[in-house]
């Protein structure tokens, strides 16, 4: 099947190598998919729920990509969103300005799931004795902040870049 790209059906991905599945048979798929430019399409269950996902070859190695079902996607056509909304110019380009003085590189390193982590350093604690205490509930924020007014702050605060940083 040749790969289509689709809006927001993409879930994660996986690669499997010689440790995931017997050598022969995977490099004999790798090679296929590398070779006609197509992918394979299948379903698998996984925790005990259904998925979706497309195979392609990625070097000697398979990558499974999986997928979200139709049923799964909303059409931006469901949401309610504004169709005659009239945008002022001088915010849109103070909005392109904030955006560009804040576009960089995309570094995959600088992120990292904070939430196994919390979870692993609970289940230490708890492992050791120790007690947590529930934090305190923030206070509901009632203020409604005047967008442009942050835009403005936000890039007075900001320091020219020069020309060629991303």
């Amino acid at each position: 099947m040749k790969l289509r790209s689709q809006p927001f059906i993409l879930k994660s991905r996986t690669i499997w190598s010689r440790i995931r599945a017997p050598a022969k048979p995977m490099l004999y798929c790798a090679k296929r998919f590398a070779k006609s430019g197509k992918v394979g399409v299948a379903q698998f269950v996984l925790r005990n729920r259904e998925s979706l996902c497309v195979l392609k070859a990625q070097g000697n190695a398979l990558s499974l990509n999986t997928l979200r079902f139709a049923s799964e996607i909303r059409s931006a056509d469901e949401l309610r969103l504004p169709v005659n909304e009239k945008l002022i110019s001088n915010e849109v380009n103070l909005a392109m300005k904030l955006i560009e003085g804040m576009t960089a590189e995309f570094d995959p390193g600088k992120y990292h799931d904070t939430y196994t982590e919390d979870v692993k350093k609970l289940i230490e604690d708890k492992a050791k004795g120790q007690k947590r205490q529930a934090p305190t509930p923030k206070p509901a924020r009632n203020n409604v902040i005047d967008l442009v007014a942050a835009l403005q702050e936000s890039l007075a605060q900001k320091k020219p870049r020069k020309r060629g940083a991303a």
